[in-house]
């Protein structure tokens, strides 16, 4: 689903794909139009955030954007030097969705659906609805786990500092405007 969407972006003109700087993977970039277009869909999920995120119904949720986008803002720059790995469970989703990996190694940061092989330094599990609105800020991660809809483990001083290295959707700070 996500490489249509990428296709469809590029047809349009919208996004240019290019090696990356290793030569190893390809990265996308926004074009000019593309970047003419950054008021609207900012002003776009601007109002989702504030009328429509905390109504949105499960068959809306996807774990493949989901992990994605927070593979796409994970601060490198605050996790230890070398190797650090994320495990994430859906305890909700099937086997093929179920588990997915983020390896973090100096400023690489590479997203696994099939186990790397290494320990987990950090391992959340939770179902996809509360890990949504966890990265969406529909909620906290203290009300997550709280209420025992998230259970977050690993060594200690990658769990003081989630908030700094886990950077959540560049919206979540916007309150809703639903009573």
């Amino acid at each position: 689903m996500l490489s249509q969407r990428l296709n469809a972006l590029q047809k349009r003109g919208l996004i240019e794909r290019k090696r990356s700087n290793d030569q190893r993977s390809w990265e996308y970039h926004l074009t000019q139009a593309g970047r003419d277009l950054e008021p609207i869909v900012m002003g776009l999920g601007e109002w989702g955030a504030r009328w429509v995120r905390s109504q949105m119904p499960d068959d809306d949720l996807s774990v493949e954007l989901l992990m994605w986008d927070m593979r796409r803002t994970i601060n490198s720059s605050v996790l230890p030097r070398g190797r650090t790995v994320l495990h994430f469970e859906f305890k909700d989703l099937d086997e093929n969705y179920r588990n997915w990996w983020v390896l973090a190694e100096n400023d690489d940061i590479d997203l696994c659906v099939d186990d790397p092989g290494f320990d987990p330094d950090v391992r959340f599990v939770s179902d996809l609805k509360t890990m949504t609105q966890l990265w969406l800020g529909v909620t906290t991660l203290s009300r997550a786990q709280s209420s025992g809809n998230l259970d977050v483990s690993g060594v200690s001083h990658l769990m003081r500092n989630i908030p700094k290295w886990l950077v959540f959707s560049g919206f979540s700070n916007i309150k809703s405007g639903l009573a």
